[in-house]
C-alpha cells in the first residue's frame, strides 16, 4: 500500500514539475480532470515551401498518454505558415510564427522559423504568332522564358 502511495505521489509529483517547467499551459476539462497537451517539435525551422508536421500528445494527471484526433489547429500568422487539420505546418515566407493546437480546455504550441521564402514564378500566358500558339512566350515585363 505504501509502494502505491508512494508511486502515485511521485507520478503526480512528476506531472506537477511538468507543468511547472512546460511553455504549454494546462488545461481541466472532465469533471476536474487535468491535462497537459504538448506538440513535437517545440520549435521547427524550416525552409518556405516545405512542411513539417507536428505530433500532439496529451497527458493526464494519472501519466496516460493520449493522441486526440479532434484537435483545433491555429497559426499566430497564416502570412508566415498554416496549419492544416493533422497539425501539418507549411512554410510561405520569412518570419517565425506560433503554431497552436487545442483539446478541450488545453492548448499546447509550437515556434515555427520560415527561412529563405520560395520565390514565386511569373505566370507566363500563352501567345499566338501567325495562328500558332507559343507557350510561356514573352510577357510585357520580359520576364518570361522565350521557347
Amino acid at each position: 500500500m505504501r509502494a502505491q502511495l508512494w508511486i502515485r505521489g511521485v507520478a503526480g509529483a512528476s506531472i506537477a514539475l511538468l507543468v511547472a517547467c512546460s511553455s504549454s499551459p494546462t488545461g481541466v476539462s472532465e469533471a476536474g480532470k487535468q491535462y497537459i497537451l504538448i506538440l513535437a517539435p517545440s520549435a521547427a525551422t524550416i525552409q518556405g515551401g516545405a512542411s513539417v508536421l507536428l505530433r500532439a500528445s496529451v497527458i493526464d494527471v494519472d501519466g496516460k498518454t493520449i493522441h486526440p484526433s479532434d484537435l483545433a489547429w491555429t497559426s499566430s500568422d497564416p502570412g508566415i505558415a498554416n496549419v492544416g487539420v493533422g497539425g501539418l505546418v507549411s512554410g510561405i515566407r520569412e518570419g517565425t510564427t506560433q503554431i497552436a493546437a487545442t483539446w478541450r480546455d488545453t492548448r499546447g504550441t509550437s515556434q515555427v522559423s520560415v527561412v529563405h521564402a520560395q520565390k514565386q514564378q511569373p505566370t507566363c500566358p500563352d501567345f499566338a504568332v501567325a495562328g500558332t500558339a507559343i507557350p510561356g512566350g514573352e510577357g510585357p515585363s520580359g520576364s518570361c522564358p522565350k521557347p
